[in-house]
């Protein structure tokens, strides 16, 4: 494969990491928002899949399978102990992250992948819109 026709490939690899939820989480989040709103901020703790940086809030979108849903996760029969330790981790690390972002002064909105779908983004649109009027009211 010469060089050029491989870096083509890593692009469209790149393209398509994302999944169609996450696209349209993304799509409604800037509809919203507009450029206000940036993605996969690798510059706070856990790269939230969204922030709103004028607001402080990190927006996370959890899938049901990796972190555990408490109304749809399930783990797999198969290698069942794996799946629970390798499930705990996850669930620690996603509180870990939280607690380090609140220690920073972030606010941090999580939405499960069945809420997504059965509201949109509209839980995380309201919470940053309610964190944007309350810090317009502390400045006048």
């Amino acid at each position: 494969m010469t060089r050029r026709r491989s870096a083509q490939a890593a692009r469209t690899r790149k393209c398509r990491s994302g999944n169609a939820l996450e696209m349209r989480f993304r799509r409604e989040l800037m509809r919203a928002f507009g450029r206000h709103v940036t993605f996969e901020a690798e510059d706070l703790p856990g790269t939230p899949d969204a922030v709103h940086r004028r607001a402080r809030t990190a927006i996370f979108l959890h899938g049901c399978f990796w972190h555990s849903c408490p109304l749809h996760g399930s783990a797999p029969k198969a290698n069942a102990e794996f799946w629970a330790d390798k499930f705990a981790r996850n669930r620690r690390h996603d509180a870990a992250v939280v607690r380090k972002l609140r220690a920073y002064g972030w606010s941090v909105v999580v939405v499960w992948e069945h809420e997504f779908n059965a509201t949109g983004a509209s839980r995380a649109v309201r919470h940053v819109a309610r964190r944007l009027t309350v810090q317009r009211g502390s400045t006048t």
